[in-house]
């Protein structure tokens, strides 16, 4: 804090933050100085104002001198009452905000619509905040002419007000003008807009005005138009917010989005929804949606949509609390769900949409039987054999414990049930009991199930035991049978046998998975920590998977015969307590506390993922190179240990066997038309291969003078060109594909080609070597119509010309995606996009309406490539980017659009191939078949509070 005079040339600000961040806010207040910012124009309260009677007086003078209120985004300044009363001031004051993002707030924590709206300056600790810095000055000094007449009247009609609205402080002559044209420039969108006080400030000062010059003719006509001009503003500032307020509402309908998408994947989906749906609808005379509301509300539902992509369906669910009850159908045609509340719902086997529910006293479980598909429930402790298709009643018991869990015999033969350690064997033609099996009175059981062969009947608690399911008889048992390495005894909380594998699962409240023999039940067959306490196991009838329904919120896969471990989040936000099976073994369903249901598929390279924006498609080894040729439907790829192999797109399966051995892989790349793959190595003698595709033979061998890297084909596939691998003296050579020797092409800049890209229409290749870029026409091969060696020691690893030849895109080394315009008259870089690391590859979708960039980094962008031609001129140019995806686990490889411009193609290091729905006009109808709901009323109030209206199409 400072009274000494002011520099009027820069903005005055005050920086509002936690003193939690004053560290970083040094480092602003520094940094700002050191670019020019006087420290008499910075109102920091660097020790903290004493909460006395003088300390609104200092913070209100604070905010009301200031042009600019930098707002220091953080937890700890989101949830501070200091901050939030700094804040309502400065918007009361109708303030310019410049937000500064610096740490992440916290999940759920509420931004005030205000900031969430405005622009936000990124200085979080992974940001450079040395490139930023000066952003964040011209942003902080931007129309600082109208920022400091906001002030200047703002100070006087305080001053005004606090001297009893008194005459002699109201404006008059030049002031007055000025002051009545700054109302009336309002009109023309700026910001910040007027403040109340000041209107009536000025209103007053002409009123004052006119009754001192008593000219009732001129005063007429003056005040009509004044007050006109006052009406408009009136009008003006009402539409101003409410364009505020709809941009306040997509922006936070997007950020809780992306903040629940790890949880509720069905609610975050619709809230995306709504943010596009709000952001790209006007909401006042006057103001349109912008490019970049579309943009930020369609990334969302991009992120949104990529979530999760082995969650097939989200249940629209008429249970709302505990399930006692879920099981597929032995065909798999239907599953039944039921709650305590006494809810019983059907749901197709194949859509999971409900095909009915009714409701009776209480249900206390449910089983199906494993040939008629006869439903069972106990219904408060009385079973009920009902109709699976209507729900009729077909018997029930008379008198009896009271029956709890029915489970029936593997031949449908039995029924056993459950009461405080009891168990009931009845027969399940009519439901008469059979035989009782008393278990450990000290421990009852809680969970149990008959053996594969329905001969036994193993029960667990604290102890594990097997009877004879005819007699009852106690045939093994194993006491305190979960002991974990410290000596500490735990309860089984679930069971299954794993039919498969011939083995059965316990695991316990510490998240020991045990596999252990049928019929000794000794944990012999392994040991897995899920390191969660798990409530519900169950399994396909062939294979080795069980699914565990887990407390930590995720649904976990474990594979019995190899030990991996699969986490799936996003489709619950309470505790899972039940997961089922589908036989088939194709779906599982889970349950959580609050009667959610989600429907997710076993195999993530499921044909069935197509309603995920991704999914895995293959998996091949760890590689080093990829080359795709979709129209054909083939890949190419060089692994890690230098074998060659074709893919097929459709299966994602590798084509064996290989095309031969590589050692030192340079490239691969496809002719245009498909027919040839050529590889380019790093050798002393022969360095490239090329094969014909159909027949899988080698046909030529040729030597390329020392290796071959950044391999191109001409458009008609009769010229191939390529960089030289291990010479400086032969940078770039040309063959011409039928036959004869390579043909050198001299440089301005002897290094190694990096990487190099064909026009569509052959005539032009684009070629980058170390801080060098140029663009050479191919039938004279003259270097170069178009190049730079400003790149500042960088190199393009990926190049790809735009469909109508108007631009070419680059990927740099550092992250940049960059477009060089080839109609303006210098060949300069306009940036589109920064990854973190390298960008690998580029496509543009055959439309040429879309760019998508890949990195080492595991991002993904897609850029709007036609909205950044039409608009690359402007001089506040920013590309509109559609989505920002992350893939965790590795780098990627290689991209390719497929030829309907929907679907691309990658390959990431470690073999994966996904397949990308990368059509954002898509998108939405994707979420909405995965969700399977519309917001509930009591959602809809919370998130939006207007009148209701579905988010996604109804049946």
């Amino acid at each position: 804090m400072t009274d000494a005079p002011v520099s009027t040339s820069l903005a005055r600000i005050m920086i509002s933050y936690s003193r939690k961040d004053k560290e970083f806010v040094r480092q602003v207040y520094d940094g700002l100085l050191k670019l020019g910012l006087p420290a008499e124009n910075v109102w920091v309260d660097w020790e903290g104002i004493p909460l006395s009677a003088d300390w609104m007086a200092e913070i209100t003078k604070g905010i009301q001198s200031a042009d600019v209120i930098v707002f220091i985004i953080s937890p700890d300044s989101v949830s501070s009452k200091v901050c939030a009363e700094e804040l309502e001031l400065a918007l009361a004051n109708n303030k310019k905000l410049v937000p500064i993002l610096h740490r992440e707030p916290n999940k759920g924590d509420k931004l005030d619509p205000k900031i969430a709206a405005t622009n936000w300056v990124y200085m979080r600790p992974q940001d450079n905040f040395e490139a930023t810095l000066p952003a964040l000055f011209e942003t902080i000094n931007t129309d600082l002419e109208w920022v400091a007449e906001h002030t200047r009247l703002l100070s006087k009609g305080i001053e005004w007000q606090q001297r009893d609205q008194n005459p002699s402080y109201l404006l008059r002559g030049v002031d007055l003008l000025a002051g009545e044209t700054f109302i009336t420039t309002a009109a023309s969108g700026k910001d910040p807009l007027p403040t109340e006080l000041q209107a009536n400030y000025i209103s007053a000062s002409r009123t004052d005005d006119l009754r001192r010059r008593r000219r009732n003719q001129s005063i007429a006509v003056v005040v009509s138009i004044v007050l006109a001009g006052l009406a408009l503003f009136a009008y003006l500032q009402r539409n101003s917010a409410l364009e505020s307020e709809r941009v306040a509402t997509y922006n936070f309908l997007a950020s809780e989005a992306r903040q629940l998408v790890g949880a509720r994947f069905d609610l975050a989906g619709l809230l995306a929804l709504e943010s596009l749906r709000v952001a790209t609808t006007s909401a006042a005379p006057g103001y349109a949606p912008t490019r970049e509301d579309y943009g930020r509300a369609i990334s969302t539902v991009g992120q949104v949509a990529a979530a999760s992509p082995t969650l097939y369906r989200q249940l629209a669910s008429p249970h709302t609390s505990s399930l006692s009850g879920l099981v597929f159908a032995p065909d798999g045609s239907f599953a039944i769900s039921s709650d305590n509340e006494g809810v019983i719902a059907r749901w197709n086997g194949e859509t999971f949409q409900l095909e009915w529910e009714q409701t009776v006293a209480s249900v206390r479980g449910l089983a199906i039987h494993p040939d008629s598909g006869t439903l069972l429930i106990s219904d408060n402790g009385i079973l009920k054999l009902m109709d699976a298709s209507t729900g009729e009643v077909l018997l029930e018991s008379a008198g009896g414990p009271f029956y709890e869990n029915p489970v029936f015999s593997p031949d449908g033969s039995r029924i056993a049930t459950n009461d405080a350690g009891l168990i009931t064997v009845l027969d399940s033609s009519n439901l008469e009991i059979r035989t009782t099996i008393q278990t450990w009175p000290d421990e009852p059981a809680q969970f149990f199930t008959f053996s594969p062969d329905g001969r036994r009947i193993v029960a667990a608690s604290l102890h594990l035991g097997a009877w004879d399911a005819a007699t009852g008889e106690l045939l093994t048992e194993i006491l305190e049978a979960h002991i974990d390495e410290t000596d500490t005894v735990h309860h089984i909380t679930a069971l299954t046998f794993i039919p498969g594998e011939r083995v059965l699962a316990t695991v316990d409240f510490a998240g020991y998975l045990r596999l252990r023999d049928p019929n000794t039940l000794e944990n012999n067959r392994g040991t897995y920590t899920l390191n969660n306490l798990v409530t519900s196991l169950s399994s396909p009838l062939e294979g080795s998977l069980v699914a565990a329904a887990s407390k930590d919120y995720r649904l976990i896969l474990v594979d019995t015969a190899t030990g991996e471990t699969d986490y799936r989040s996003g489709g619950h936000a309470r505790f899972l307590e039940r997961v089922a099976y589908s036989p088939d073994g194709r779906f599982i369903l889970s349950a959580s506390e609050d009667g959610h249901i989600s429907a997710w598929l076993a195999d993530p390279t499921s044909p069935a993922a197509t309603d995920a924006l991704v999914r895995l498609a293959g998996s091949t080894p760890e590689l080093v190179y990829a080359a795709f040729h979709p129209a054909s439907g083939k890949a190419a790829v060089g692994t890690i240990d230098g074998e060659i192999f074709l893919v097929d797109l459709a299966t994602g399966e590798l084509i064996r066997p290989s095309l031969g051995r590589i050692d030192y892989l340079g490239d691969l790349a496809f002719s245009p038309d498909g027919a040839w793959l050529v590889a380019g190595f790093n050798a002393n003698e022969a360095a490239i291969r090329i094969w014909d595709v159909a027949s899988r033979r080698e046909v030529e061998v040729r030597d390329s003078r020392g290796g071959a890297y950044a391999i191109s084909f001409s458009s008609d596939g009769s010229q191939l060109f390529f960089g030289a691998f291990g010479t400086r003296d032969n940078p770039l050579s040309s063959w011409s594909f039928g036959g004869g020797n390579p043909t050198s092409i001299n440089l301005p800049l002897a290094d190694y080609t990096e990487s190099s890209a064909m026009s569509p229409s052959g005539d032009w290749l684009a070629i980058s070597q170390f801080s060098y870029l140029g663009i050479l026409e191919t039938d004279t091969v003259a270097c170069c119509r178009w190049e730079t060696t400003d790149l500042s020691g960088r190199v393009a690893t990926a190049m790809v010309f735009t469909p109508g030849e108007e631009a070419l895109i680059t990927g740099m080394d550092n992250g940049l995606v960059l477009l060089w315009d080839l109609t303006a008259e210098q060949f300069l870089p306009i940036e589109l996009f920064e990854h973190l690391d390298s960008v690998r590859g580029l496509a543009i979708s055959p439309d040429g309406r879309r760019l998508v960039s890949i990195s080492d980094d595991g991002s993904l962008a897609l850029i709007d490539l036609e909205d950044a031609l039409m608009h690359r001129s402007e001089p506040d140019f920013s590309a509109v980017v559609l989505s920002d995806l992350v893939v965790d686990g590795s780098g990627f490889l290689e991209v390719a659009f497929g030829p309907d411009g929907v679907n691309a193609y990658t390959f990431d290091i470690l073999g994966n191939l996904r397949i990308w729905n990368l059509d954002p006009d898509t998108w939405s109808q994707l979420l909405c078949s995965r969700v399977g709901r519309n917001l509930t009323q009591d959602e809809w109030a919370r998130y939006l509070g207007d009148d209701y209206r579905p988010t996604c199409p109804e049946d």
